[in-house]
């Protein structure tokens, strides 16, 4: 491409000047040439990186003290210049991802990973890691008979407080619960849930039974719900109205092919009031 006039004139002035004197040292300070751009549709910054321009377009702003405001933003972000192998770790849900499965991408390698929420890698020193992170099909249970409050549900809702794992629902706050018990009968594995809950597993076609032991919790006096088990869009159980004064139920579901299966517990028909509903030593069978 020939150089603009402007930077011929200027190439030639200081050409001159050089020449005429020779005892001294001449500096020729002048404004910048404004940068030129084609007209040929190629992007005129470039498409990834970091790139000042399009933060600071150069304005007088751009100083030392912006420099080290961006360079300091690196070092908190885990962009430290060292020697030593740091680990920078984040979750799904930080990024705004919702969901139980996530598959991490890595743009160098080209591995895969999969995650139920936690991301982390391990940067060597001046080096860069980059995920691509997505959500991932869930993982069906493994073979055999396994405890649903050890396996990762796809969604829960509850209508009072979390549901809780291994404990009854309790109160408000995670964790809050105490043991599991049903007419005396206690439990150390199960759901404790509050009506209106549903919580959703995905069981990918390979699951054939759930059973669980039902009822309203002892930390309660008074309450009533219904447990139902739902294969897909069909119930498969429904217990009828339980109260508190009934004792357990063993409820049984068939789940043959479906691919989620959804625990719904609702009122008795008189509210949600201490409807505190405990779905005991609750299991599913896979092959």
């Amino acid at each position: 491409m020939r150089p603009p006039r402007r930077l011929l004139a200027l190439l030639g002035a200081t050409a001159l000047v050089a020449a005429s004197l020779t005892a001294s040292t001449v500096y020729v300070v002048s404004s910048p040439v404004p940068a030129l751009a084609l007209e040929n549709g190629l992007a005129r910054t470039p498409p990834m990186g970091f790139n000042n321009w399009n933060f600071t377009q150069c304005r007088p702003e751009f100083n030392e003290t912006l420099v080290k405001g961006i360079a300091d933003a690196f070092v908190r972000h885990g962009l430290r210049e060292t020697d030593a192998t740091a680990t920078v770790s984040t979750s799904a849900s930080a990024i705004g991802l919702s969901g139980s499965s996530f598959t991490l991408f890595d743009l160098w390698s080209k591995s895969r990973r999969t995650t139920t929420g936690a991301i982390s890698a391990s940067v060597p020193a001046h080096g860069v890691v980059m995920y691509r992170v997505s959500a991932g099909r869930p993982t069906a249970p493994p073979a055999g008979t396994s405890q649903l409050s050890n396996l990762t549900w796809t969604s829960a809702t509850n209508g009072w407080g979390p549901v809780e794992r291994d404990r009854s629902n309790g109160e408000q706050a995670a964790g809050d619960g105490r043991t599991l018990t049903i007419g005396g009968q206690t439990f150390t594995k199960g759901l404790g849930t509050h009506a209106a809950s549903s919580i959703t597993y995905f069981l990918g076609g390979r699951c054939s039974t759930v059973v669980a032991d039902v009822g309203i919790d002892d930390e309660k006096t008074t309450g009533s719900a219904v447990f139902q088990i739902w294969r897909d869009g069909t119930k498969v159980a429904d217990s009828g109205v339980r109260t508190g004064a009934q004792g357990l139920l063993h409820l049984t579901g068939n789940v043959s092919g479906g691919t989620t299966m959804r625990l719904v517990v609702t009122d008795g028909g008189d509210g949600i009031n201490n409807d505190h509903a405990d779905w005991a030593n609750a299991r599913v069978t896979c092959t």
